[in-house]
């Protein structure tokens, strides 16, 4: 009996390591998308978390048009506000020649060969009470250009879009006020939890140890 009850603390030191390394990791960069329509699935690499433009952070309103922004949450959601909206995440999209050893080139907004739309859909996961828009920088001469709604969050695991080339993308998403996100104080939980167990097992090893006496 004495030694299952010193387990206790093992148990609540390995869940307290799981949940750390769940919520610690990230995704690679080099990530080929889910589906693709229209174009080979093997010829489109994502990189996840590039930020060419420097917008993670920003209000989607700092990208695109305010009433544009909220006509597009609207769909989805017309309690939440555009002006609530932030850049949670962002991308590059690029077509596998394009990227010498590793590293994309300078060029912007590649242009399918094909010139016609093609519909993308990569893993990510989101809270489905958020609401969750794709945004795409187009470029135009000049080297200057402009962002664009192309898609949003198809399921709570995957963002879809529509484009007839690559480049910058941004994900905006907008939360009720009184939603958590989705994981926000899992790892908070687990710690408690595992704090618990060690608690726990601490006793019952005193108590093991004075029976024992």
């Amino acid at each position: 009996m004495k030694k299952r009850f010193m387990a206790l603390p093992i148990v609540g030191i390995v869940v307290a390591m799981l949940g750390s390394a769940v919520f610690a990791s990230s995704p690679g960069p080099g990530v080929p998308p889910i589906e693709v329509d229209g174009y080979p699935l093997d010829e489109i690499i994502i990189l996840e978390n590039e930020d060419l433009m420097g917008v993670m952070g920003k209000k989607g309103t700092d990208l695109i048009d305010a009433s544009t922004l909220q006509t597009e949450i609207n769909k989805q959601n017309p309690k939440l506000k555009a002006e609530d909206s932030v850049v949670f995440f962002t991308f590059g999209g690029y077509i596998k020649s394009d990227i010498w050893g590793g590293t994309p080139h300078i060029d912007m907004h590649t242009i399918f060969p094909s010139g016609s739309p093609v519909t993308i859909r990569i893993g990510y996961e989101t809270d489905p009470n958020d609401v969750v828009i794709v945004l795409h920088f187009v470029q135009t001469p000049g080297m200057t250009g402009s962002w664009h709604i192309v898609g949003n969050a198809d399921t709570p695991t995957s963002l879809k879009f529509t484009v007839s080339g690559l480049s910058p993308f941004a994900v905006v998403k907008v939360s009720p006020k009184s939603s958590s996100q989705t994981g926000e104080y899992a790892g908070t939980y687990i710690i408690m939890v595992a704090t618990a167990l060690v608690a726990c097992g601490a006793v019952f090893a005193i108590r093991a140890k004075k029976a024992s006496k």
